[in-house]
């Protein structure tokens, strides 16, 4: 049987740990998993690295919020359940670092989106995983068959294909592939919602069940430990950090495929303007550095998204929607978030982040995960389990 892990990074927001089964990340997880019952009898581990955000965390209490959050999760399940905090990470770094994994523990981290989906993947080669299983909290499985068809392709050969990882879709609450989001004027050459439309009607219309694709979904993505163990994901990209794998993946010679039978249904909170802020903030750095790295790889087609903006005039397109995003901020009266729109400027002037930092953070990784094979960390995972 087939050792897999599903991985379900949370972000957590509570000033003190009492505050934990109140945030929205907590309730959000706690509907994922509630949704996870309906699998079938699998070698399964679910895998809970949290990021949490308080005040009680910044003064290093982390040990109150791990007890909390075991306390608020320790119901019967039918599958493993492994907890990863500040607290019990922190214990596994210092034996990373005793082994001499310095240059490397530094990217070790709980928060930011790479970072956590990394420490998932740590956990999951501790565990002995042959399959790592992304979903995110804000996300519920209906299909019984979810594991089942997450596998056909990657252990053995299916439609003549062997694959090393592979995304799916997300469906709607009403049930759509993919929702016609509200124009709005500010997006007149940022328009991401209309690229992703693109996409997803190429897959759709492509023959056959795997298909090649510019983009995977974070939170409907599954990867063998043959590729988990020599790709990770980089901590310099600030989001969009599982197109970003999918890239690197490719470069380096593997199989990575989208499965138009892999769908997990999506039900995110509202996204206000303040997400919208944040994500054209992010988006701008990531672009950046993505065009950096991929200048010189031959035969990536990355079109329409996210090749859209990693061509010469990506700065000309970010400075453009900088300035709408601030009149219509304006005609808001959100003066505040205009400031913050203003100071992305400078990412458009600064030296862009080093692109050869992840061909040595990959070098770091493969042998960080070399040492976790043999040693599976086991003196230092036990505490995590519930």
């Amino acid at each position: 049987m087939v050792k897999i892990a599903i991985v379900i990074p949370s972000y957590i927001k509570a000033e003190n740990p009492q505050d934990v089964n109140e945030s929205d990340g907590f309730r959000l997880l706690h509907r994922a998993l509630a949704s996870l019952n309906c699998l079938k009898g699998k070698d399964v581990t679910l895998v809970f690295p949290f990021c949490i955000e308080g005040k009680m965390m910044t003064e290093g209490r982390y040990l109150e919020y791990h007890l909390e959050i075991m306390k608020s999760l320790s119901y019967p399940f039918p599958f493993n359940r492994f907890i990863l905090t500040a607290h019990n990470f922190r214990i596994i770094k210092e034996c990373i670092l005793k082994n001499g994994f310095y240059e490397i523990a530094e990217w070790l981290n709980l928060c930011g989106f790479a970072n956590i989906r990394n420490s998932g993947l740590l956990i999951s080669q501790a565990l002995g995983a042959e399959v790592v299983v992304f979903i995110d909290n804000d996300e519920v499985v209906e299909n019984t068959d979810f594991l089942e068809i997450a596998l056909e392709g990657l252990i053995e050969s299916m439609d003549n294909k062997k694959m090393d990882g592979k995304g799916g879709f997300y469906i709607s609450a009403r049930g759509a592939i993919y929702e016609t989001l509200p124009w709005q004027w500010w997006q007149l050459f940022w328009n991401k919602a209309k690229l992703f439309k693109a996409v997803w009607e190429a897959i759709l219309d492509s023959k056959g069940r795997f298909v090649e694709s510019p983009v995977v979904l974070g939170g409907n993505l599954v990867l063998t430990k043959r590729l988990f163990e020599n790709i990770p994901f980089d901590p310099l990209i600030p989001r969009g950090e599982d197109i970003d794998y999918l890239i690197n993946a490719k470069v380096a010679g593997f199989e990575m495929l989208f499965d138009k039978h892999l769908m997990i249904k999506h039900l995110p909170i509202e996204r206000n303007v303040s997400y919208r802020k944040e994500e054209l903030k992010g988006d701008i750095g990531r672009f950046l550095y993505e065009r950096a790295k991929v200048k010189g790889y031959k035969g990536l087609n990355l079109d329409p998204y996210p090749g859209y903006f990693l061509k010469w005039d990506l700065k000309i397109k970010a400075l453009i929607t900088l300035i709408l995003f601030s009149l219509y901020l304006a005609s808001k009266f959100r003066w505040k978030d205009i400031a913050e729109v203003r100071a992305c400027l400078g990412s458009l002037t600064r030296h862009a982040k080093d692109k050869e930092f992840y061909n040595g953070f990959k070098q770091r990784w493969k042998a960080l995960m070399e040492f976790v094979e043999q040693d599976r960390l086991k003196d230092v995972v036990r505490e995590g389990f519930l």
